[in-house]
């Protein structure tokens, strides 16, 4: 191995260890998907900038709509992307819609394999 290489081994052997050890964290192995058959609240935040946009979808919901607690609900899904040479010159209230489109779009995905892997496979 090169210096370099030696170096990146050396560096993610010790991160591994650090990961490892007792006094990391837990390890959780639960899913934020339930089980019962039952489709959970499902929560969309979208935004959008000069240079881009992009969602999260998260399980549950907080009270009135509220951006507090957010950070508490287990993440679904998420993606970012850029906008196009053309779509950065879009007014910023249509690159919100965009935003808001593809994040839908990635809902009912989620929604659609939901239904496709349930017991009931006829809601899709």
């Amino acid at each position: 191995l090169t210096a370099p290489q030696l170096a990146a081994y050396d560096y993610f052997i010790r991160w591994m260890k650090e990961l490892s050890s007792p006094s990391a964290a837990k390890c959780s192995h639960s899913t934020p998907c339930p089980s019962n058959g039952e489709l959970p609240d499902l929560t969309l935040v979208t935004d959008a900038s000069r240079s881009g946009g992009g969602f999260l979808i998260l399980r549950g919901s907080v009270e009135g709509g509220s951006e507090t607690g957010l950070a508490d609900l287990p993440m679904l899904c998420a993606d970012g992307f850029r906008w196009s040479r053309v779509q950065r010159h879009y007014h910023s209230n249509r690159r919100e819609l965009l935003s808001l489109v593809v994040g839908l779009r990635a809902c009912a995905d989620l929604v659609c394999h939901y239904f496709t892997n349930s017991k009931d496979s006829s809601a899709c």
